[in-house]
């Protein structure tokens, strides 16, 4: 850009796309909590789903699916915001998507246990997940055994 004389890029950003690299940013910083970054994740999900519907209600357009013979090429898999899309996005696993996802839909009381949690006794990844695999019911009275 030097050589070329110019100082500046220009560059348009839609809110949707502002919105996507604000999330993502958030994302990378390491001082948030688990149900933080798992609502971050859910977050970015539907915004990009989002994004993705209204760019093809505009177009008319719709995603390609499965071929005859099952091949996925731009299939379910690869729909924006699916848990391959968002793995690769964010660089991180899609096992860790699913994780996120479980998280972030866990019973919010159990959630608010397990965070207050202080000290030695602090709530790990692995404490957030046990208890969100539980039924919406038992999530509490799990919350309060782990702690």
């Amino acid at each position: 850009m030097k050589k070329l004389g110019e100082t500046h890029i220009s560059c348009v950003l839609d809110e949707d796309d502002a919105e996507l690299w604000r999330v993502s940013e958030n994302l990378h910083r390491t001082n948030m909590t688990v149900r933080q970054r798992a609502a971050a994740i859910a977050e970015w999900r539907r915004l990009r789903k989002e994004k993705a519907n209204s760019v093809s209600n505009q177009n008319g357009s719709k995603l390609k699916k499965k071929s005859k013979r099952g091949r996925i090429g731009e299939g379910a898999q690869d729909k924006p915001g699916s848990t391959r899309d968002a793995a690769r996005s964010l660089g991180i696993s899609q096992t860790e998507v699913m994780r996120a996802e479980k998280i972030h839909k866990m019973n919010p009381d159990a959630a608010a246990i397990l965070e207050n949690l202080s000290g030695d006794l602090k709530a790990t990844d692995a404490d957030f997940l046990f208890v969100a695999e539980q039924t919406k019911t038992k999530q509490v009275k799990t919350a309060s055994f782990v702690s």
